[in-house]
């Protein structure tokens, strides 16, 4: 799920709900590109970054290179006002990942840089990708691939470098939008094949039906673990997309194949590795045993009984006027005021009461009250997505320097029932995060000088924090960190997002059905 823009969210929800709580397009252009800044304004941009962040070009490790890395990243989301502070601090984000051997750190910014800016920035990933050739001499598959993405910059139909990014993007980033084109290209007798006729984008169900076939039937015809998972991934995705329109024994047969790969994906995501010692390389150990996943829609232990919340959708009196008397409380300096206010909308159930919470969690400047806010809004009692909606949107606003901030409102999704939302939400976050080794006291996992390794640990536990709140609320039991996590934990939500969106329909409309009794129970 991507996140729009915290700003946006109520006005859209007010003009267009329905679209926007079906995650539809709203139509808005996109913004024009700007020119590059000129040599001069980049030097002083520079030289401004350099010294706001003195201390930490002074360290050289390639963890320290990766936090600053992300840390400039960051800083570009808010500069705005200045274009040639904002363009200078992703590209120095780029480089910083570059020295580290983060190639997808270094993409991402170059990503961000021309869809921004005008150019295709080939020149400047070509010196970046060089950076990332010569510092990791030690890392051989790093190096190829950095290779193969330099030779694409110049010769973009290159099939041997076609098929190495485009294995790269399929079977290690799980990207099938970045690899099927590539993969294309490759000349592969399978992979490319199998690609092209992806590419089509069949609208029919009976061609959606052939390609779920293709690959299906490229399974039985692999003997690598990561090739049959990734081909049943996407047997699965056109597979759920004939469905719908097939009868009979097709219907049956896409059915029984979509099940079989729901089971394959909850063996793999079960083989999620343990995390390594301190300073030992996690591809070094063997994977580690882990309990079996629970997919949405297994047994698990009833939830206890929430009272049924007034019936209906119009405000009450009674609501009204806790708005009112929230109002009056929240127009205080005093944060303790305004968390007292919020405590007001405890028993809320009307989605207007709801935004004033999710605006409360969203713009108040104190982070505590911010906290308050999105806590007594994800314990109000929803009967449909709406709540879950609006917290997935208050989650998604945080900027990467709010970490802690972050954590605690994934803490707080817990109680809620509605889960498609928030746990897409979890997953954006999460996917992106990254679980470092910590370096020996000699040297790094790179052979490079060490930094400092109890920065390392607390960005370790930060991550296995942000893993049992997901987990938490996911049910996925994905609960030992490791670098593998971001990608199995992607890979797990892609193949069970589904099940989730139908949980969150079916529970809405028992809702909606206990209400409609109750009213005619009790006229």
């Amino acid at each position: 799920m991507k996140p729009r823009h915290p700003l946006l969210v109520f006005a859209l929800l007010a003009i267009l709900p329905q679209a926007m709580l079906k995650g539809e397009d709203t139509g808005a252009s996109t913004a024009k590109k700007r020119q590059v800044p000129g040599t001069a304004l980049q030097k002083e941009a520079e030289k401004t970054i350099r010294e706001v962040f003195k201390d930490d070009f002074a360290k050289s490790a390639p963890a320290d290179k990766i936090a600053l890395s992300q840390k400039l990243a960051a800083q570009a989301d808010e500069t705005k006002d200045d274009m040639a502070g904002h363009y200078q601090l992703l590209l120095m984000s780029a480089n910083l990942a570059a020295e580290a051997g983060e190639l997808d750190a270094m993409s991402a910014a170059f990503d961000k840089l021309a869809a921004e800016f005008e150019g295709d920035f080939a020149a400047q990933r070509k010196a970046a990708l060089g950076l990332i050739i010569g510092h990791a001499a030690q890392d051989p598959a790093l190096v190829k691939l950095a290779m193969a993405y330099k030779t694409l910059l110049d010769k973009p139909d290159d099939a041997a470098s076609c098929l190495a990014v485009g294995k790269y993007q399929l079977f290690v980033k799980h990207d099938f939008e970045r690899a099927l084109p590539l993969l294309a290209k490759s000349g592969h007798e399978v992979l490319s094949k199998l690609a092209k006729g992806d590419l089509v984008q069949p609208a029919q169900a009976s061609a959606q039906l052939g390609a779920g076939d293709a690959w299906w039937d490229a399974v039985g015809k692999s003997a690598d673990k990561d090739e049959r998972a990734r081909f049943t991934e996407r047997a699965a995705f056109w597979y759920a997309k004939a469905l719908p329109s097939l009868t009979g024994l097709n219907k049956i047969k896409v059915q029984k194949r979509i099940d079989t790969a729901a089971a394959a994906t909850k063996e793999a995501v079960a083989s999620v590795p343990k995390p390594a010692p301190e300073g030992v390389a996690n591809n070094a150990l063997p994977p580690g045993a882990e309990a079996p996943v629970k997919l949405p829609g297994e047994a698990a232990a009833p939830a206890p009984a929430k009272p049924t919340p007034p019936r209906g959708t119009a405000l009450s009196a009674e609501e009204a006027r806790a708005q009112a008397d929230f109002k009056t409380a929240y127009n205080n300096p005093d944060k303790s005021a305004r968390k007292t206010a919020c405590a007001l909308l405890a028993n809320a159930y009307h989605t207007t009461s709801w935004q004033l919470l999710a605006s409360a969690a969203l713009k108040d400047p104190d982070d505590s009250v911010r906290l308050v806010a999105f806590t007594t809004l994800a314990k109000v009692r929803a009967r449909n997505g709406s709540q879950a909606y609006m917290l997935a949107q208050c989650f998604s606003a945080l900027k990467p320097a709010e970490g802690d901030l972050r954590l605690e409102f994934a803490r707080a999704l817990a109680p809620v029932e509605f889960k498609y939302e928030i746990t897409a939400a979890m997953v954006e976050v999460i996917s992106k995060m990254v679980y470092p080794n910590v370096p020996t006291t000699t040297t790094s996992v790179q052979g490079l000088p060490s930094g400092n390794p109890e920065a390392v640990r607390k960005v370790r536990r930060h991550f296995e924090a942000m893993l049992a709140a997901f987990n938490a609320v996911a049910k996925s039991e994905i609960d030992t960190a490791s670098y593998e996590v971001p990608r199995k934990v992607k890979a797990w939500w892609e193949a069970n997002m589904a099940q989730f969106a139908k949980a969150d329909r079916e529970l809405a409309e028992k809702y909606k059905k206990d209400d409609a009794q109750a009213v005619k129970s009790n006229p």
